[in-house]
C-alpha cells in the first residue's frame, strides 16, 4: 500500500471521533513508517541528476534521511564548494507512478460514494 491509502489512514489516524481506538492505534504507524530509499539508490539518484559524483559536490551527505515519504526523503548535506548546510530532497523515482494510482484510487472511490460526480469527473479528465 502507498500513495493514497496513506493518506487515507494517516487521515482516519486523527479522527478518534469515529474510528476505534485499537484502529487509530495500527494506523498512527503510518505518520512515519514509509521506509526509506536505500542509500545506493539515493546515490544514484543524486549522481544521476546532478551529473557528478555525490563525494564532489558533498563534503558531508547523511544517508539516513531527516525524513520519508511516499514521494521522497529529505537528506543533510554539507556542500563542498561553500560549506553550507542543506537538505536535500530526493525525490523517488516512483512519485509520478504514485500519483497517477493516487488519482485512479479517487476516481474509484468517488464512483462508489458519489455516483452524481462521476460524469463530473469524466468530463474533468477530458479538458485536462
Amino acid at each position: 500500500m502507498s500513495g493514497y491509502f496513506i493518506k487515507v489512514g494517516q487521515f482516519a489516524s486523527s479522527r478518534n471521533d469515529f474510528v476505534p481506538a485499537r484502529i487509530i492505534k495500527e494506523l498512527e504507524k503510518l505518520q512515519g513508517a514509509v521506509p526509506a530509499m536505500p542509500a545506493l539508490q539515493v546515490r544514484r539518484i543524486v549522481e544521476r541528476d546532478f551529473g557528478r559524483s555525490l563525494d564532489s559536490i558533498f563534503s558531508t551527505f547523511d544517508m539516513t534521511p531527516l525524513g520519508a515519504a511516499n514521494i521522497g526523503q529529505c537528506h543533510r548535506a554539507c556542500v563542498r564548494a561553500t560549506g553550507q548546510e542543506v537538505c536535500v530532497k530526493i525525490v523517488s523515482p516512483r512519485a509520478e507512478w504514485l500519483f497517477r494510482q493516487d488519482i485512479k484510487a479517487s476516481r474509484a472511490f468517488c464512483k462508489f460514494a458519489m455516483p452524481e460526480w462521476v460524469a463530473v469527473l469524466t468530463r474533468l479528465s477530458v479538458n485536462s
